[in-house]
């Protein structure tokens, strides 16, 4: 009895450290362009015209950053100043795309919600 008790807790152990594992792993180019489109559409209104502009904008935006990260070893981060770059030229493709308002509501609302969220997972806490 003992025992399939702590087969069954490994068990669940096992699929719990499984389903941890999958959630950090990376989205890919086309689902993390379909998010910002949601989130733009619904936080900006763009019209039909501006749809596929702001989708390649992201894109290209998206794929050049992933060509910064390649052949780095995993867990390191680019050159700040190379990401910074992508963004500058992102944001100058935008501001051509997107009415002034617009703009300014996707700097001051919608921007920071494009980030990943980190969590702080042991990080020591605040005092």
């Amino acid at each position: 009895m003992k025992k399939n008790f702590f087969i069954a807790i490994a068990i669940v152990f096992a699929g719990c450290f499984a389903a941890n594992a999958q959630g950090s792993q990376q989205m890919s180019m086309e689902d993390r362009v379909k998010m910002v489109m949601e989130k733009l559409n619904t936080g900006l209104k763009l019209t039909p015209a501006q749809q596929p502009l702001t989708d390649s904008a992201f894109t290209n935006y998206y794929r050049s950053m992933q060509k910064l990260r390649e052949g780095l070893p995993q867990g390191e981060r680019p050159d700040q100043g190379e990401m910074q770059k992508l963004r500058t030229a992102r944001d100058e493709n935008l501001k051509k795309i997107f009415t002034d308002e617009q703009y300014k509501k996707f700097k001051d609302e919608v921007e920071a919600t494009l980030r990943p969220q980190r969590s702080n997972n042991g990080g020591g806490g605040s005092k």
